[in-house]
This record gives structure tokens, C-alpha cells and sequence, in this order.
């Protein structure tokens, strides 16, 4: 019964759908024994609806903005207003202003309500107005308040602010704007993470909570688009970090010594209008990138200096500038641009020259939840260092949201929620053609998909299986002789099938599971892919040898096979080992541990649950031996890859050892409960044998596990350059 409970909350309500008919109602009804006895069975995994409104809608629609100060409140801010004076600041904002104190005085205390890490010098650069209220900024303490003697208009105001700024790098940012928290160290984070990062900019959004851009496009004609004007920002399409044509100039960071490298702002475009999408063009054209970063977001009163009507005032030179800019840069307009309003999905994040890869998994990866969701995030990681588009659409509706920051960060647009659950085909109908490939992962997140990828698009299926389901549930239910298993093993089976047979090019993490494929089908494509990759070795552990004297168990307990191991590890072996080693101890690492699991705990046993990466890497350091005790499963363990990374020497069974081609010369299966303690006495004890398998093990990760190796496999079917 227990393999069974860990199996329903292992697949929830997916197994139900393809089980026979005459079994879903036992399913249903063991289900919901198992719920009353604390389970959470066939409802496992229903998400937390609450957690994903607070992370797609945590920024409220009315941005709560503080809004211009009233002429009666002038004295009063002025006098609370004050910024620390910076010797050598990493940034300086500059913000250009004619006057309008009342917005002005807005934007100087959003930026003092909302410091950033990084030092700064605050510029403002009052362009000759005549406005005699804006001239009381020169008693607010900290601030550099810069007069033109005379007019030069918007852009010469910011170039001659420019020449005079200090800091490394540059924040131009309109006076009719407020900031909010993250404003400005999410955009620096762009430039310490995106080396080629040569020009930032901001979401942007009107006072009443709608979206003006998320970046923008320019088109073949030279007119523009800010992406998603008057939408809802909260949209996951307005989320990701991404490439555009430009970001407007109301909230830009640029580096110094890059914006005086190119001449600064082009005064052709002189007072003001394009200059902005023309130093986008020219950092492009010298081989730097234009970044949206969304986690930056930026209130803007539009419209507040020049008015909105592009017929009469300075806001005529839109017109004006607009064939300026086109003149300048026909060539790179017909050569990569698209003709207006045609094909935004590749314009939105200048994916054009790039392949598109759109990734559908059960859920956004949780890569310190599971080695699965490690394997998706290693995957993702190396889709992007080869250049591609990616893109990811959770199976389940309503992901765990704390997951989807790092993504977006890294510049996957993520597809979950409200406006997607149920729409997948739609969706795919509508822009299958922008598609080169889908990599699918798990049959139960992979059977829905198949035929609407089949009927509206031609990009390359490839299906990544992980392990191979039903000879992990085949061996369970050998082990437990049970029926009901046996009947979903043979179901699975099935499927798994069906998708290699629909599927262009299959994956698996073992040799031996490839094999298993083209036994069964000669004719389909099936790789070898590594499970994990490693970049770098594992730092040096702090703990010496001598201090290292306990054991570890790293699994989470939504897998089957892991609840199985430590309950026999505890039950059968451990006893054994303090037969002769009675002071060792064992702490038990993994999330959604079952209440079995936690029945285990005792002097000689620590159930630790979750732990964070740091703690984890604390646990590795202090561990004398890392134990997988599996009796059931399939394909790689990448708790046996993650030991040996670190360095802990492995006592495992051959089901641990799956995969691992050669590892058992140096890492000798042990299947009975005898054979395991006798290999832990072994490692306890002699300090030689801990250190020579050690070594053995990190020397077979750096040989298998690289992101070269990974690459390889891949580029097999998707070659980065453009088609």
C-alpha cells in the first residue's frame, strides 16, 4: 500500500485519465483512503492558486503612485529631500528637466524612497526654463543640480549632463517619472550577467497601472511600437528578459565610457525625438545587445514636457526625426527589420535570426525540489549558451510561481496560468510556424500534445522521457506483487511508445534505455543524452577527513523509489552498521517527505526535509558517505551524479548504478542489505579506500558530465546557426 500512495501523489490526476475504466474507480476509491489518511492522492499537486495570482499579479493594476507635488508642498519636501554625496559612484542619473518642479520633486523622492545598492550620483539638469521654482532644487543636500546657461534642448541638456557625470555608468531618466523598488540593481544585474549587455532599459507604465512598453520594435518604414501599450503588465509576454530593437529614453542605462565611445546622442535629432532608438542601433551595430529588463518598472507620465500631439511644438519632430533616423539606417531596416505589423512574434524579441525552441514540461523546473527539474534547468541553460529562443509551457495550470523569476531572468518566456491553461491549441495554431523544435519531457506531460503539434506546426518533435516509466513501475510492482501497478505499468508502457513513435528524435539518460527503444522500435532516432552537466569542479570541501563520520540521503519523496530505499536503509541495513558502528548517524534530505518518512526519525536518524543549496552544500562537506540505497527505478540517478560531483564517496545498488557505464569497477553494486553495510563499514573506517573512490568519482564526472558533452549530443538535431 505504500508503494501505491507513493505512486498516486508521484503522478496525481494524470494517471487517472489513461488508466482502463474498471480501474479508475479502485483508483479513485484508494485515493481517497489514502486522502483520509493524510494524503493528497488524485488532488496532488492542485495548484496553489493563491501562490501564482500573487506572483503573475503581485504588481497591482492601480500603481498606487505617489503622484507630482502640490506648489503647497514644495517647501515641505524639499526639506525632507537629501542624498549621500558619492566620491566615486557606479551610477549617474541623470534626469533632464524644463522646469515642473511639481514632477520633478515626484521623481527625486521616488528615487529617495527607493535607494539601489549600488552608489549613485543623482544629476539633475535644468535646461535654461526660466521657471523660478525649480531653481529651490539646489538646497537639496546630495544633489548635483546642473543650470544651462542657456537652452540647448532636451538632447544637448542630456549630453552636456552626460560629459559631466562621474559614475561608470549612465541612467537617463525622465523628470515626469516614478521609480519603484529594483528600479535600478536589475538593470545593473543585466550588465554583470549579459557581458554583451550594452543598453538597459525598463517596463514602463502609466500612472493608472497600464502597461506603455515592455520594450519596443522598430519597423522596415522606421516608425515604432512600444510592445504591449495600454495591456496589462502582469502578462507573462511582458515578463522575460529579452532582446528588443530599443528601450525609450524615459529610464536607459548605458555604460560611460560606451554612450561617449559612440558621440553620445546624434544632435542630428536635435531638440529631441529618435535619439533614443538611434543609440540602440548604434550600440547593436557595435556588437552589444538592447535588453528589456521587466523586474525594472518605471511609472511614466508620458506626454508631460512635449504634449502628445505630433503636429505642432517639439513633439513635431517625431515626424521630422523619424525619416532622419531611416535615412541613417535604411540599410539594417531592409536587411533585418520586418514590414509593419508582420510577424510580431519574432519582432518582439528579435528572434528572427534565431532557432525558436519551445520546451513543455509538468511544471516549471524546481531544481532544489528534484533531479528532474535539474535536468530542465541544465537543458535550458544550454539552449540558451547555444543561441536559442526558448520558451516554456508548464503542463500544470497553476505552477509553483516562485520558480518563474530565475527563468524569466535568464530570458525564457514562460507560458502558465489564467491565460493559457486549456489553450494550448490555440496557441500552437497560432504560432506553430515561428517554431524550429519542441522538446517534450514526460509521457504524462507529453500525451496531450502531441496532435496539435502533428496538425499546426512543423518544428522538430523530440521527446525526452527522463527514465523509462513503466520499467520503474514494471519493478515495483514486481517487488510489492501488485495488480493494480502491474495494469498501470502495462498502460504506461503504451504510451511511452506511442510518443517515441510520434516523436522525431528520443532522449534518454542511459545507454541502456536507448537500447531499450530501438529494440522495440529499429526505427526510431533515440540518443544518449547526459543527465546532468557541471561547469565547474566542486569547491574543496572545509571539513577534514577525520571530522567526517556520518551518512546522507539526498532524494525527494514524490519519487517512489526514494521512500522505498531510506525506509529499508533505516529498517534493514542500518542496524547492521551500528552492530559495529553504533555512533553513526544519517540525515535524510528531500522535500514532501510522507509521514512514513518522518516516522524514521530517532537519535540515529535526522529527517531534514527541504533544505536550501547552501545547507545541501553544507550537508555534502560533513558527509563521510552519501548512501542510495535503490531497490526499483530507471535510468540515471542524479543523486549518485550530485555525490560524486562533491566528492562524497557512493554506496548504491545496481539500480543506483544504472547508466553508469564503468562505474562499477569502482563503485561495486550492493543489493542486499548485508553487501551495503559491509561497503559503509568499509568507507567509514579506511581512510585510503574513502579517498581513492573519491577521487574516482570526480574523475568520472569531469570524463561524462561536461556541458561539451551535453552539447554534442543536441547539436545532433538542432545546430544553432539559422536554417
Amino acid at each position: 500500500m505504500s508503494g501505491l500512495k507513493a505512486f498516486i501523489s508521484q503522478n496525481g490526476r494524470r494517471i487517472y485519465k489513461i488508466l482502463p475504466l474498471p480501474h479508475r474507480v479502485k483508483y479513485f476509491m484508494l485515493n481517497a483512503m489514502y486522502s483520509l489518511l493524510g494524503g493528497s492522492g488524485l488532488f496532488n499537486g492542485i495548484p496553489n492558486y493563491e501562490s501564482w495570482k500573487r506572483h503573475t499579479y503581485g504588481m497591482p493594476l492601480q500603481a498606487g503612485v505617489l503622484g507630482p507635488v502640490a506648489a503647497a508642498d514644495y517647501a515641505r519636501v524639499l526639506g525632507e529631500l537629501s542624498f549621500p554625496v558619492v566620491e566615486n559612484p557606479v551610477v549617474s542619473v541623470i534626469i533632464p528637466a524644463y522646469g515642473r518642479l511639481d514632477h520633478t520633486l515626484m521623481c527625486l523622492r521616488s528615487i529617495a524612497a527607493n535607494m539601489p545598492r549600488a552608489p549613485v550620483e543623482i544629476i539633475v539638469a535644468e535646461d535654461a526654463s526660466g521657471d523660478q521654482d525649480i531653481l529651490r532644487l539646489a538646497q537639496v543636500a546630495g544633489l548635483r543640480f546642473i543650470v544651462n546657461p542657456v537652452n540647448l534642448g532636451f538632447l544637448r541638456s542630456c549630453n552636456n549632463a552626460a560629459a559631466q557625470a562621474h559614475g561608470d555608468y549612465l541612467f537617463f531618466l525622465n523628470n515626469d517619472t516614478e521609480v519603484t523598488p529594483g528600479w535600478l540593481d536589475s538593470l545593473l544585474d543585466l550588465f554583470a550577467t549579459h557581458p554583451d549587455c550594452g543598453l538597459a532599459g525598463s517596463r514602463l507604465v502609466y500612472p493608472d497601472g497600464s502597461l506603455q512598453e515592455a520594450g519596443g520594435v522598430i519597423w522596415r518604414d522606421a516608425s515604432g511600437m512600444n510592445l504591449g501599450k495600454f495591456d496589462d503588465p502582469r502578462r507573462l509576454c511582458y515578463g522575460y528578459v529579452k532582446e528588443v530593437d530599443y528601450v525609450s529614453g524615459a529610464a536607459i542605462l548605458v555604460p560611460a565610457a560606451l554612450f561617449r565611445e559612440l558621440g553620445a546622442f546624434d544632435e542630428r535629432y536635435v531638440p529631441a525625438y529618435y535619439e533614443d532608438t538611434d543609440l540602440a542601433f548604434q550600440i547593436r551595430a557595435a556588437g552589444r545587445k538592447v535588453l528589456y529588463q521587466p523586474a525594472s518598472r518605471v511609472i511614466h507620465y508620458e506626454g508631460v514636457s512635449h504634449g502628445k500631439d505630433v503636429g505642432s511644438g517639439i513633439k513635431a519632430y517625431q515626424v521630422v526625426n523619424q525619416q532622419k533616423f531611416r535615412e541613417k539606417w535604411q540599410a539594417v531596416l531592409q536587411a533585418s527589420h520586418f514590414p509593419k505589423d508582420q510577424d510580431l512574434f519574432l519582432a518582439r524579441d528579435r528572434s528572427a535570426a534565431r532557432k525558436t525552441i519551445l520546451i513543455i514540461d509538468h511544471d516549471l523546473p524546481q531544481p532544489d525540489q528534484d533531479a528532474g527539474s535539474r535536468v530542465m534547468q541544465c537543458f535550458i541553460q544550454l539552449f540558451l549558451q547555444m543561441g536559442m529562443n526558448v520558451k516554456f509551457w508548464s503542463h500544470r495550470d497553476w505552477p509553483d510561481a516562485a520558480y518563474a523569476g530565475p527563468l524569466e531572468q535568464a530570458g525564457v518566456e514562460l507560458f502558465y496560468g489564467e491565460e493559457y491553461a486549456g489553450r494550448f491549441p490555440a496557441w500552437i495554431k497560432a504560432h506553430g510556424g515561428y517554431l524550429d523544435y519542441v522538446l517534450l519531457s514526460r509521457p504524462l506531460s507529453s500525451k496531450d500534445y502531441m496532435a496539435p503539434l502533428r496538425r499546426h506546426s512543423r518544428a522538430k518533435r523530440l521527446y525526452y522521457g527522463h527514465d523509462i516509466h513503466y520499467l520503474r513501475m514494471e519493478a515495483e510492482a514486481g517487488l510489492r506483487q501488485d495488480r493494480l501497478l502491474a495494469t498501470a505499468a502495462a498502460v504506461m508502457k503504451r504510451l511511452e511508445q506511442r510518443l517515441w513513435r510520434e516523436a522525431d528524435v528520443v532522449y534518454y539518460p542511459s545507454a541502456s534505455e536507448t537500447a531499450t527503444v530501438q529494440a522495440a522500435m529499429p526505427d526510431v532516432v533515440a540518443r544518449t543524452v547526459p543527465l546532468f552537466f557541471y561547469e565547474t569542479k566542486a569547491a574543496p570541501a572545509h571539513t577534514p577527513l577525520a571530522g567526517r563520520r556520518d551518512l546522507l540521503f539526498v532524494g525527494g519523496f514524490r519519487h517512489a523509489p526514494n521512500a522505498d530505499a531510506v525506509q529499508w536503509f533505516v529498517q534493514e541495513i542500518l542496524p547492521r552498521i551500528h552492530a559495529t558502528r553504533p555512533e553513526v548517524r544519517v540525515t535524510i534530505v528531500g522535500s514532501q517527505a510522507t509521514p512514513a518518512i518522518l516516522a524514521l526519525a530517532s537519535e540515529a536518524v535526522t529527517v531534514a526535509g527541504h533544505v536550501s543549496e547552501a545547507e545541501l552544500r553544507r550537508c555534502y562537506q560533513q558527509a563521510r558517505v552519501a548512501i542510495v540505497p535503490l531497490r526499483f527505478g530507471a535510468g540515471v540517478k542524479g543523486k549518485v551524479l550530485e555525490a560524486m560531483h562533491e566528492g562524497v564517496p557512493v554506496v548504491t545498488t545496481a539500480v543506483g548504478l544504472q547508466g553508469l557505464a564503468g562505474l562499477e569497477h569502482t563503485m561495486p553494486a550492493a543489493d542486499t542489505a548485508d553487501a551495503f553495510a559491509a561497503q559503509v563499514l568499509e568507507l567509514l573506517a579506511d581512510d585510503h579506500a574513502w579517498q581513492a573512490r573519491s577521487e574516482a568519482a570526480s574523475r568520472y564526472i569531469e570524463e561524462n558530465f561536461s556541458v561539451e558533452a551535453m552539447r554534442r549530443i543536441f547539436a545532433l538535431d538542432m545546430p544553432a546557426e539559422p536554417a
